[in-house]
C-alpha cells in the first residue's frame, strides 16, 4: 500500500512512499517503503508525516527532509522514533 497526499503547485496528488498493489512492512525511500492498510496520515509544524499503519499496527514516520519511514511508539503522551 502506498501513502498519497502530496499536493504538488499543479493540484496533482503524488505518491509519497510505497506502492498501492504491494502491501507490507518495510522501511524503504519512496516505493521502496511497505505499508499495510494505512488510515490516516497526519503532518506537524516540522513537516514530519505521520501514518497510521493500521494492517501492522503501527505508527510510521515519514520525517521532513528524509523519504523513509520510521517505526514510531507512543508511550504516555510520547512518540519515539526509530531514527
Amino acid at each position: 500500500m502506498d501513502v498519497r497526499g502530496h499536493l504538488t503547485a499543479a493540484g496533482a496528488v503524488t505518491t509519497l512512499a510505497g506502492t498501492a498493489s504491494m502491501p507490507g512492512s518495510a522501511d524503504g525511500v519512496g516505493a521502496d517503503a511497505r505499508f499495510n492498510r494505512p488510515s490516516g496520515v497526519v503532518v506537524d509544524g516540522a513537516g514530519n508525516v505521520y501514518v497510521a499503519d493500521t494492517g501492522n499496527s503501527m505508527i510510521r514516520a515519514i520525517r521532513a527532509g528524509y523519504s523513509r519511514p520510521d517505526f514510531c511508539a507512543a508511550r504516555a503522551n510520547s512518540l519515539f522514533c526509530s531514527r
